[in-house]
């Protein structure tokens, strides 16, 4: 609650989001299925009670990540392979397989897929807990990854799975709980409130000459988005400009850790997540997306120009005009200059 407040004083975020993640008792990376179980490291359920109250003084919406579709099985979790992991054609255990970039082949993760059919038994399990009457769910990857179960030649196929996937999500709008997903499918839409992890840039599967932010021009005013976490960014002036051609929210993983204690570890991936070396990063990040867009959260966008192969331009509904400019060298049109690695915004 230490590092909220902060990043709202100093930033001074108007719509600041949380998604808290490793809250288990299991662990950071487990999580007994259907329940909710606080770490005593985070205070148990009192201390997020308490967390909870203080977020919303803030005005801070806070949300819960609960998990639905890939398990990493563990001894003593609760999670049985054998009858509740997704299995394909051939009855085999379906684990999450990724795509290498660097191979373009797909590899094996230590993820197991869980069955669809339990969906609507874990969202039942969950929204007991009488936390989600203060705060939001989190399903992570159930609004975006979608597949079938094939066990024992029963046929359940995608069209089931999402079926399923919108009884979970049904029943969470009905308690009046809001929803954040990851990406967000279709079908998803209608029951999310925020939308995690949207790329501001394309898959490169297919070789397209320009990009162009089709989902961003679709959601934009109707339901609000984030891109993936910028911790660990290349280039974080071509990030941010990135994000106000599309449109989208600030997006940073932070914990309170130093790296040294996690550099090296299985939680390496994590390492770069300390607030305190991120937290001038953020503060300067927010406010140039926050000079560039403010106002137009709730505005459609209703048209996107190349200008030139490294300037675009953006129009909004009410006329608002944003040049977007990712060469090394000045843009003039129209007596306007656009800096080079810059923007510039022409209001109505």
């Amino acid at each position: 609650s230490i590092i909220a407040k902060e990043i709202k004083d100093s930033a001074g975020s108007e719509n600041l989001q949380l998604l808290f993640t490793g809250w288990n008792k299991k662990g950071l990376n487990r999580q007994k299925l259907g329940n909710i179980d606080f770490s005593k490291k985070v205070g148990g359920i009192k201390g997020f009670n308490a967390m909870l109250s203080e977020m919303k003084k803030y005005g801070i919406e806070a949300y819960l990540d609960t998990n639905f579709s890939l398990t990493e099985s563990f001894v003593g979790d609760g999670f049985s392979k054998t009858s509740q992991a997704a299995r394909g054609i051939n009855n085999s255990i379906v684990k999450l397989s990724l795509k290498d970039v660097l191979t373009n082949k797909y590899l094996e993760s230590d993820y197991t897929l869980i069955s669809p059919k339990k969906y609507s038994k874990l969202g039942q399990d969950y929204l007991k807990s009488k936390v989600f009457d203060e705060c939001g769910m989190g399903v992570s990857c159930l609004t975006s990854v979608l597949y079938g179960d094939y066990s024992h030649n029963e046929l359940f196929n995608r069209e089931d799975s999402a079926e399923e996937i919108v009884n979970v999500l049904q029943s969470a709008k009905e308690k009046d709980v809001n929803i954040l997903g990851d990406t967000g499918n279709l079908y998803s839409l209608p029951f999310i409130s925020l939308i995690n992890n949207l790329s501001a840039v394309s898959s490169n599967d297919n070789k397209y000459y320009r990009d162009i932010p089709f989902v961003q021009i679709v959601l934009h005013g109707c339901v609000d988005y984030v891109t993936e976490s910028l911790n660990g960014s290349e280039n974080i002036q071509k990030d941010i400009l990135k994000l106000i051609e599309t449109g989208s929210g600030l997006h940073y993983t932070l914990t309170a850790n130093e790296y040294e204690k996690l550099f090296e570890t299985e939680y390496a991936h994590i390492y770069n997540t300390n607030y305190t070396y991120l937290k001038d990063e953020i503060n300067n990040s927010y406010k140039m997306l926050n000079e560039a867009l403010h106002g137009l959260g709730d505005k459609a966008i209703i048209k996107h120009s190349y200008m030139t192969d490294d300037v675009v331009c953006v129009e909004y509904e009410d006329g608002t005009l944003i040049y977007v400019n990712y060469s090394t060298n000045d843009y003039l049109i129209n007596d306007i200059k656009v800096s080079a690695m810059g923007y510039c915004r022409v209001n109505n």
